[in-house]
């Protein structure tokens, strides 16, 4: 792995862009679907969410982990080592494990779960769970696709073309249950198909068009119609052995990450720990909490895997790393985990005292009377941990050898037998808070193992690299703030909240400046990760100004495609 300066420049432009692309699109949904949800929730009973949100939800999650999460983890990688048509053939072994996976799930979800009792609720579940088993199957018949422009580095057409499914699946529930509501359920279901087809049809359409010589292709795709007609299987050149068994690895190991990410809905799922109504307020809970989630972290933790898996060299100590490549690797873990950290610390701080204002402004008192402020105070817990664990995760995946994802496996085990017992008895004495908690003890084990590997992959670097582990920990002046920030809020809450109007604004304005102070505090603590960030959104793909002396956006000085403004 022996790239030129300008080479790595251009992968973290690249993290850069695509995370950017992904923020973009996150937002624009987030907001929308915020709205959307906001009207469902005075249309539709909990239940139906419940059912919509938990159940069927997880049956789609499921066939979509166990079908193709092990693919994309394992064919993520320089485009040559993709386009080798043993790899190729591997990859189009997708649809069928989505068909194998769909079947098995779907027959589990018809048959052997306790069936929801109201006769208006069961009325169309049969033909809902079975409605999206098709919808992932259709959705996987295009994962080749995806993955070759994940690979290629193609940006604009996962966001483009993932934009367009969901604002499609959200209209289409709107209408539908505004039109019909006692067919909520099937709206949700059909609508899954409607946008799959959606998502498959755009994604050959793009390939086709790009495949042609047409007005609509530029000059760089034009080039590329070899690369394009690679990716298709044949069958002669068999199947590479390598893939296989890292695929078959990331696959078993998936099996206890899967309980592990999903574990709260398994619970509810298959031992009826909630009913269906407690499951809705839960579920529509979590969905509000993890806007944050959702909107940066899960974007970022991408861009940042398909980095690091293809500027870490896997399965090889930082000795036998290329140092001037994993310096960059080095700094741009620093400053993720960094960010992260920070951004979630700032969340659980505020989220104590502005819990109960954010649910009674966005669904009134239905949620506010519930136990809906205190499950998201503790989601606020839960963002810190899944941001911090979300990138040292990443990283040590990218670092892992087989063997290593193997053994990472038993240990997850071990991981879902502890929430899986914190779960029954959280959830026994503290209801639906149970799970939440639980979930942050799961992540909490997962944090620690992942900073153990981290530790012990940097200890042969001596004086070279210091751990980024460290970087979680902010130091004296912004623990300082954050203090100042969690008290002064708590006493505005008890002051202010959350009756009549001007006493509502005032403990908003309060909280906008503390979060404000807060935020300057940060950046002038941390110089690093201000230059880091002032760069990010210098060189974000939607900035429009222009530098003195600025090249044009694009074009380096040797004529190689960069990402970035050049400001003198």
């Amino acid at each position: 792995m022996n790239l030129p300066e300008s080479a790595l420049d251009l992968d973290v432009d690249v993290l850069a862009e695509n995370t950017t692309y992904n923020i973009v699109l996150q937002v624009a949904l987030r907001a929308f679907t915020f709205l959307v949800n906001a009207i469902l929730l005075h249309r539709t009973t909990l239940a139906v969410l419940g059912i919509a949100n938990v159940r069927l939800a997880l049956l789609y999650s499921t066939i979509c982990f166990f079908a193709r999460e092990a693919f994309r983890r394992s064919c993520l990688r320089p485009p040559k080592q993709f386009l080798m048509p043993g790899v190729c053939n591997v990859v189009w072994l997708c649809p069928l494990a989505s068909v194998i996976v769909g079947l098995l799930s779907g027959f589990v979800w018809t048959y052997l779960l306790v069936r929801p009792d109201d006769i208006a609720e069961i009325k169309h579940y049969t033909a809902s769970v079975w409605l999206y088993v098709f919808a992932v199957v259709i959705e996987s018949i295009a994962e080749p696709l995806w993955l070759l422009f994940q690979n290629l580095k193609v940006l604009k057409v996962k966001v483009v073309i993932e934009g367009l499914q969901n604002f499609l699946r959200t209209i289409f529930v709107l209408l539908m249950v505004l039109k019909y509501p006692n067919l909520s359920l099937l709206a949700f279901s059909l609508s899954m198909v409607a946008s799959s087809l959606l998502y498959t049809i755009l994604y050959y359409g793009y390939a086709f068009l790009m495949y042609r010589p047409s007005p609509l292709a530029d000059a760089e795709w034009r080039k590329r119609e070899f690369v394009l007609s690679s990716v298709w299987p044949k069958p002669s050149r068999g199947l590479d052995r390598d893939s296989l068994c890292l695929i078959w690895s990331f696959f078993k190991h998936g099996i206890a990450k899967q309980f592990l990410t999903e574990g709260e809905r398994y619970m509810m799922t298959f031992f009826n720990m909630l009913d269906f109504t407690d499951q809705g307020t839960l579920s529509v809970i979590s969905n509000v909490g993890s806007l944050f989630p959702r909107i940066i972290l899960a974007p970022l933790e991408e861009s940042s895997y398909a980095y690091f898996s293809q500027n870490v060299e896997r399965g090889k100590s930082l000795r036998f790393q290329n140092e001037r490549i994993f310096s960059r690797v080095h700094q741009t873990l620093s400053s993720l985990l960094k960010l992260v950290s920070f951004a979630g610390l700032v969340i659980v701080v505020f989220g104590q005292s502005y819990s109960y204002t954010f649910l009674k402004i966005y669904a009134g008192k239905q949620l506010c009377s519930s136990a809906g402020p205190l499950l998201l105070k503790c989601f606020s817990l839960y963002i810190w941990l899944l941001a911090v664990n979300g990138h040292t995760e990443c990283f040590m995946f990218a670092s892992m050898h087989n063997r290593q994802v193997d053994r990472h496996r038993y240990c997850l085990f071990y991981f879902c037998f502890v929430f899986l017992l914190s779960s029954f008895v959280l959830c026994h004495f503290l209801g639906s808070v149970g799970f939440i908690l639980a979930n942050c003890i799961n992540v909490v084990c997962r944090i620690i193992y992942s900073c153990h590997f981290i530790r012990s992959f940097y200890q042969d670097s001596g004086d070279r690299f210091r751990s980024p582990v460290l970087g979680l920990v902010p130091n004296g002046s912004v623990q300082g703030i954050l203090l100042v920030s969690l008290l002064t809020t708590s006493l505005s809450n008890i002051i202010f909240c959350c009756d009549g109007f001007f006493n509502t604004c005032t403990h908003l304005v309060i909280g906008v400046l503390l979060l404000l102070a807060t935020v300057m505090t940060i950046l002038n603590q941390e110089p690093e990760l201000r230059h880091k960030l002032l760069r990010f959104f210098r060189d974000c793909p939607f900035a429009t100004f222009r530098c003195n002396n600025e090249r044009p956006h694009g074009i380096s000085t040797d004529g190689t495609r960069v990402h970035s403004f050049d400001c003198a």
